[in-house]
């Protein structure tokens, strides 16, 4: 099994929220953080960035997108304006699945904390464009279902980054991070 050497007891996950994200769940923006004056971590999949992709007419029903900073692999979540809680458990959960799909077990009791924040750094910004532009292509224009849409991105060779899947690029960190050994 691989086991993450320092996941025993907490991990900290960060993630970064749009303008957008802040207005359509009600948060106080001026009680978050920004990331700029946080001690970010340097691994490659603690850093997280969430947009709203879809709203419905009446603007309460959403469609968020939670894509990893370094790889790009990302997550849709549906979530409800005054339950920003509830979808990120639900994002929460759907990380550890594709955690597990690789050999890592959550221990038992182990926390889950998760600093949101604004202000991230301009190269998130200019790399997760590409990730929107393609997952609300294949939501609106593809019709399809957001967990078909989602495998389809994440299996995509990823021009932006030189050509493999956000998938082979967690993996391949996932891989050589040394943060991760074989039991």
């Amino acid at each position: 099994m691989i086991a993450n050497i320092n996941f025993t007891n907490d991990l900290e996950l960060y993630l970064y929220i749009t303008d957008h994200m802040v207005g359509q769940f009600g948060f106080k923006a001026s009680l978050l953080p920004s990331g700029s004056d946080l001690d970010l971590p340097r691994d490659w999949w603690s850093v997280w960035r969430c947009e709203v992709l879809i709203t419905d007419p009446e603007g309460r029903h959403n469609v968020v997108l939670f894509t990893n900073a370094a790889t790009l692999v990302s997550f849709i979540c549906a979530g409800i304006d005054d339950d920003f809680a509830g979808m990120l458990k639900d994002f929460e959960e759907r990380f550890f699945d594709f955690m597990r799909a690789k050999g890592v077990q959550r221990p038992e009791g182990a926390s889950i904390t998760c600093t949101t924040m604004l202000n991230e750094p301009e190269e998130l910004a200019d790399n997760v464009w590409w990730p929107i532009d393609c997952l609300k292509k294949n939501l609106v224009e593809g019709k399809m279902e957001p967990l078909a849409a989602e495998l389809k991105f994440n299996m995509s060779p990823a021009s932006e980054m030189g050509g493999d899947s956000p998938v082979d690029y967690f993996t391949d960190e996932f891989e050589r991070n040394s943060l991760w050994s074989k039991d």
